[in-house]
């Protein structure tokens, strides 16, 4: 079972943040259990702001939903993964439906920011 990429948040936290923040501020109702619990890690890390906490769990949390989506490969087109684990190219799937909207988006908020950010590859990218 590999480690899970929540798990090093630790270590992240203890870099500098170099993160692009949007203009517009969300706001959102945590539940109870999650806010005591946000409010655990930031006294648990003093030095990292309460928007980086919950900005770096939201991240993980979608790297790991991305992860849970399904998508086809084509056999025989593998790739090496940060991991060192050997994955079948992507082709189609939620997963890459997923990545392709992300690029999208994130074309848009470039466009809104004046700025360039990174964003994985997904199919007709290209385009």
């Amino acid at each position: 079972m590999t480690k899970s990429k929540a798990s090093t948040l630790s270590s992240v936290w203890a870099r500098p943040d170099n993160t692009v923040l949007m203009p517009k501020q969300l706001s959102v109702r945590l539940p109870a259990l999650v806010a005591a619990k946000i409010a655990a890690i930031c006294e648990m890390y003093p030095s990292v702001k309460r928007h980086e906490v919950i900005n770096d769990l939201l991240a993980t949390a979608l790297e790991d939903f991305e992860l849970g989506l399904d998508w086809e490969g084509v056999p025989g087109t593998e790739i090496r993964t940060q991991d060192g684990v050997f994955d079948y190219e992507q082709m189609e799937g939620p997963r890459e439906d997923f990545r392709w909207l992300v690029v999208k988006h994130t074309k848009l908020i470039e466009k809104e920011l004046g700025v360039t950010l990174s964003a994985p590859a997904a199919k007709n990218d290209a385009d």
